[in-house]
């Protein structure tokens, strides 16, 4: 379940932030940041050769921290960024850094590139996603905050505001309010482990 956890936060990575997105138009359209460690490591090489493949797509690599990395962004300004990490490597401070990083490629305070961070529990996992081709169709989705459960063939939700407001609707039916727990805690650890979700959407 562990794995199986990981591989869904990987794939709702990659997937809602084209990693794997369809293959893009420019040469310089797309980039795949990866430090020279990882890049030189023999199980994580295919990878980014994997996306290079699928996207035509311009490696640029980083010794240490990922803002090194600015000025040849700035330089391709890419429209599909996709940073390929291991796991010891997309920690939170890194996620972070790339947060700040997306938005430094010109001089407004937005997001200047689509991007996301392609890892996996393993090398393997990893290439799995990058070589991964089917669009990603969620079905099943549980979510800490309102949903449109209309949208999906099942799910369920707690609210974050109303105390035991608790909707879930099952395959074929429609959304039917019941009464959740005063503490979610449990019950969201038991909906990531038996529940099985596409999805899962934190609160806010």
């Amino acid at each position: 379940m562990k794995h199986k956890l990981i591989l869904s936060l990987a794939v709702a990575l990659v997937s809602s932030n084209f990693c794997h997105a369809a293959p893009a138009k420019a040469a310089n359209d797309y980039a795949v940041v990866v430090s020279k460690a990882t890049h030189a490591d023999k199980n994580w090489k295919p990878v980014v050769a994997a996306l290079v493949k699928k996207h035509g797509a311009k490696v640029i690599e980083f010794d240490g921290d990922v803002t090194g990395v600015l000025g040849k962004l700035r330089g391709q300004f890419p429209r599909y960024t996709c940073f390929v990490a291991t796991p010891k490597e997309a920690t939170g401070d890194f996620v972070a850094a790339v947060h700040q990083l997306t938005r430094r490629l010109d001089d407004d305070p937005y997001t200047d590139t689509f991007w996301g961070v392609l890892t996996g529990y393993s090398a393997a996992n990893a290439l799995a996603i990058a070589r991964h081709a089917k669009p990603l169709t969620v079905r099943k989705v549980a979510s800490g905050t309102e949903i449109a459960l209309e949208c999906v063939t099942e799910g369920l939700w707690y609210d974050e505001l109303v105390k035991n407001k608790f909707v879930r609707k099952k395959a074929g039916g429609k959304p039917e309010q019941l009464r959740g727990p005063d503490d979610t805690t449990e019950a969201f650890a038991k909906v990531l482990a038996d529940y099985e979700p596409d999805l899962f959407i934190t609160s806010g």
